[in-house]
């Protein structure tokens, strides 16, 4: 078995970490090896690990962004970072008091606990499940799915799941097992709902008056998210992650929607045939340009928020709207602008609070003229430009351009590259005993290479291995949209999937299908369901079906496979993929801050993180008798979901699944005839180190909001008051997070790199 499959079928321990070109530390005194390098399991690279774990680990300060060329478009770029980090921090930019920062202000992530609950998603009910609560009945669901009758509308702690709920240490985990250690227990809990974000009210928008902080707009709905028949924020369905390294991602929201290159207006890059951005031709004249940026991944998904209903804005709203209100602001008016801040200390306002200058002003500095200069008022109609007394400046219909390229440049100065991870990495101090330990696991017995790899610590990361390590063991190129994988049991057939995305057990495919769902034309989202249907392709992406693990020739030699040939033998049709389900693996950098982990938010602690690994997923179901030790999945957790055509009728596979082997099983599982003692599992101890290495990857400055982490003051809307009366908004409860300086905060003022979203 090669590296890339031992790790696949052995990734269970830990959410993981892997590295690029090594750099051994000579200073550091070795532990003795964790595994026997001798043993018979372990391949020569393996060994290779254990001996020198340091050989596949790096810091990320040797490699700089990728950005898109924006001559013609940014003229001043200090001022385009100015721009991007006001908008992002600037309350006033939400119809109600909403910021980016509202959802990623611990440590680019989201660390509040009240009003944070959403009911979840769920494909089985129609319009999504509208309750709260512990899932104890679904259509079609079978019994070991399912929470005990008795937690019915609870959470795991035995609260009243309810909008407005303060989340407690006992809610969580969101899926309870009666042995952590086995993910086929009986299951004490679970439910379908997210730990997400709270956003918006979401009432439909009535104006935006120029000059205003604020939208007007209706009411919100009161059918999902209300206290006392009183509209609350809406929470939305997934966790927000953190924006901190983002720029390394080649697509980003977790199912990758925020496309790779820029159109200018929202995040879909091509997909959307109708995007333009208005140039101006003359000094007087205004023409549709078609805008295709690459490399701009953050300016697509920098767009999609600010008009979500969700998130920050009333129903209905556009970006023109959002233009003509801001134009003539100071940005951040209301908030506390540091003297000291990196960025805006320069431009702050003699009162100390906001700039001291426009939106408007900033925009007409940062960017070039042809974008901005042209006088009138227009609309955009069919594809073209009118003229419509009633209409936008060209300033205002170009604001999402402008708001996209901003943000963009201004999270791309949130690089955290100066952990104690790589100090050690660059030879300029040492790791503890314990935490070399916990990398000895990361790299070997725990099977973290498969997912984590690369400074980034993730495979849908440009920064990733471009070279093969021999010809037996493939590292993935830079240009390799999607990968193809053996089958995860011995009757499958190999797996065709997009590199960096993967199902691995969180939920139910059939509560969120992620990476399997479409755009609004109905196009996939994958690069592999496009592969594989070119019809279908509406993104620029490179195949390297010569680096698949499992080609398609697989009787050509490595070095003399050709792709034409390659691709000239596959029966795309027929193939089997592992879309469904799956979702962005994400960035372990300062994961002891970014608390609740994954994409639903289910768990609170690294810890249980470890644990969820460690047992294979949370597929459902008990161990079956057959002779490859496989087990029943009912849930339709796994890979493939329900539709996965290795699996019987009503059942789903697992990335993480069983292999037939004779040796240990890779799910600390004992093999028919084997006592649980002869299995290889983690000890608490050898989970304490591996916590131990995770918190080296936290860097102090994102701990203590110091520069390029400072920031201006945010008041954080933390749930609502519980009055009753007039039907409108509930009233919001604040808490302020104070402005800082380039200096950040005194250390016992900091975040607690705790890997605990209680313990803050």
């Amino acid at each position: 078995m090669n590296l890339r499959s031992f790790f696949v079928f052995t990734a269970m321990a830990v959410v993981t970490l892997t590295g690029f070109t090594g750099h051994a530390l000579a200073e550091q005194a070795a532990p003795p090896p964790l595994l026997d390098p001798s043993d018979e399991l372990l391949g020569a690279t393996e060994r290779a690990l254990v001996e020198n774990p340091w050989a596949k680990l790096d810091s990320l300060k040797r490699y700089p962004v990728q950005l898109p060329d924006l001559n013609g478009i940014v003229l001043n770029r200090p001022l385009a970072i100015m721009l991007g980090k006001a908008l992002f921090w600037d309350q006033a930019a939400g119809s109600d008091g909403v910021a980016c920062a509202t959802c990623h202000f611990a440590a680019g992530a989201d660390s509040r606990t009240v009003n944070q609950l959403n009911p979840g998603g769920d494909l089985r009910f129609p319009g999504g499940d509208k309750a709260f609560g512990a899932l104890t009945q679904a259509p079609g669901a079978k019994s070991e799915e399912l929470s005990p009758a008795n937690t019915a509308g609870q959470t795991a702690g035995g609260s009243v799941a309810a909008p407005n709920m303060a989340l407690s240490p006992a809610d969580f985990p969101l899926h309870r097992l009666a042995d952590p250690n086995d993910r086929s227990s009986e299951v004490l809990y679970t439910t379908n709902d997210v730990v997400g974000s709270g956003g918006g009210f979401g009432g439909a928008i009535m104006s935006a008056p120029a000059g205003s902080t604020t939208d007007k707009c209706a009411p919100g709905s009161a059918s999902v998210f209300h206290v006392g028949g009183q509209p609350t924020r809406a929470v939305a369905g997934r966790n927000a992650p953190t924006v901190i390294n983002a720029v390394y991602f080649r697509r980003t929201f977790w199912d990758g929607r925020a496309n790779g290159t820029f159109n200018g207006v929202d995040p879909f890059g091509a997909r959307n045939a109708d995007a333009f951005v208005a140039e101006a031709v003359g000094m007087t004249g205004v023409a549709p340009r078609k805008l295709a940026l690459k490399n701009a991944t953050l300016a697509s998904q920098a767009v999609g928020p600010p008009l979500s209903d969700v998130e920050s804005s009333c129903a209905g709203r556009v970006f023109p709207q959002l233009a003509r209100r801001l134009g003539s602001v100071r940005p951040l008016a209301s908030q506390a602008v540091h003297a000291q801040d990196g960025v805006l200390g320069t431009y702050r306002h003699t009162s100390g609070k906001g700039l001291s200058t426009t939106y408007s002003q900033i925009i007409q500095k940062a960017f070039d003229s042809r974008w901005w200069r042209v006088p009138g008022k227009y609309n955009r109609v069919n594809g073209r430009l009118v003229a419509d007394a009633n209409g936008f400046t060209q300033q205002e219909l170009n604001f999402s351009m402008f708001w996209g390229i901003a943000v963009m440049l201004y999270e791309s100065t949130l690089r955290s590259d100066d952990s104690p991870f790589d100090r050690a990495a660059e030879g300029v101090s040492a790791l503890s005993e314990q935490e070399m330990r916990g990398m000895r696991l990361f790299n070997t017995k725990a099977g973290c290479l498969s997912c984590h790899r690369g400074p980034v610590m993730s495979t849908a990361s440009y920064a990733v291995m471009r070279e093969p390590i021999s010809h037996e063991v493939y590292e993935v190129p830079e240009g390799s949209a999607v990968q193809r994988m053996p089958g995860v049991h011995v009757t499958t057939r190999p797996v065709l999937y997009d590199e960096g995305y993967y199902n691995i057990g969180v939920t139910p495919t059939v509560q969120d299908i992620g990476l399997g769902g479409t755009d609004p034309w109905k196009n996939p989202l994958s690069f592999t369901k496009q592969f594989v249907n070119p019809a279908s392709k509406k993104d620029t992406f490179d195949i390297q079906p010569c680096w698949f693990e499992v080609r398609f020739n697989a009787e050509q030699a490595p070095e003399e496979c050709v792709a034409s040939k390659e691709l000239a033998v596959a029966d795309l049709k027929n193939q089997r993929l592992g879309v469904d389900g799956a979702f962005k693996v994400p960035t372990l950098r300062n994961v002891g801050l970014t608390a609740p982990y994954f994409h639903n938010g289910g768990y609170a602690t690294l810890r249980s993180v470890i644990q969820f690994y460690a047992r294979g997923g949370n597929r459902r179901g008990k161990a079956g008798d057959d002779v490859d030790f496989q087990f029943d999945d009912n849930s339709g957790t796994g890979a493939f979901g329900r539709d996965d055509p290795a699996a019987a009728a009503g059942t789903g596979s697992n990335v993480l699944g069983v292999e037939n082997i004779t040796g240990p099983d890779p799910l600390d599982r004992p093999p028919p005839g084997r006592q649980p003692e002869e299995v290889r599992g983690l000890s608490d101890g050898e989970i304490d180190d591996l916590v131990a290495f995770m918190l080296t990857f936290t860097d102090q400055r994102v701990q203590c909001s110091a520069a390029p982490f400072d920031h201006p003051a945010i008041s954080l809307p933390e749930g609502h008051l519980t009055t009753r009366g007039v039907v409108t908004n509930a009233k919001d409860f604040y808490t302020i997070l104070s402005a800082t300086g380039a200096e950040g905060l005194p250390l016992e003022q900091c975040l607690v790199n705790s890997g605990d979203l209680f313990v803050r």
